[in-house]
């Protein structure tokens, strides 16, 4: 770990004020609370089994959130990339084992939010609670999404995954797509070719 840089720390409020505006003093404040890691490709932000006490604020990067089967088969759950956090909030609220992993798909720049600070923010000013509901907010609407999906047929599954990644900024290999789909990288391959997608 590491102290923020400047620039770090503007893409932080950048980030932070799209989700709830935080006034200029409270920055001031919380400034002494944040600090950075780096990731290389590949490496874990955190394991299954890990006990988190922090949140990561993704500045630079992506990383995959993944589940092991019990015959240690991957599921991703997510991706996400610059602008987003990625955290096992039952880990971090609840101090429980995480149940999956985080791991950067390409060097990775991240800002910690520890859950220490977390609370010294919400019991200073209610901008900071409000961001926590907002951000709670917007988990739970993703977490209903993702469960949604397991209704879906096949095809409207892998419809659903490209409008909700059209935008995501880094290519997203086939393998990791079918594991985000519950599905082989063969029937992958089968279902783009009669979607006309290949």
């Amino acid at each position: 770990m590491r102290a923020c840089t400047a620039e770090e720390f503007t893409a932080l409020r950048t980030i932070i004020d799209r989700i709830s505006p935080i006034p200029d003093v409270e920055w001031q404040y919380a400034s002494q609370f944040l600090v950075a890691e780096d990731f290389a490709g590949g490496a874990f932000l955190q394991r299954a089994g890990d006990n988190p006490q922090a949140s990561f604020v993704i500045v630079e990067g992506a990383v995959r959130i993944y589940y092991l089967s019990r015959g240690g088969r991957e599921y991703n759950q997510a991706f996400l990339c610059e602008g987003q956090i990625a955290a096992s909030m039952r880990s971090v609220i609840g101090g429980i084992p995480s149940k999956f992993f985080i791991q950067a798909m390409r060097p990775t720049r991240t800002i910690l939010l520890r859950r220490d600070s977390v609370l010294k923010l919400y019991d200073r000013n209610d901008c900071w609670n409000r961001l926590g509901r907002v951000s709670a907010e917007g988990a739970l609407i993703g977490l209903e999404s993702r469960q949604a999906m397991t209704f879906e047929s096949l095809e409207e599954r892998y419809r659903t995954f490209l409008d909700e990644y059209k935008d995501f900024p880094y290519r997203i290999p086939n393998y990791q797509i079918a594991s985000y789909l519950g599905i082989t990288d063969v029937a992958l391959s089968r279902l783009r070719r009669r979607m006309n997608l290949v």
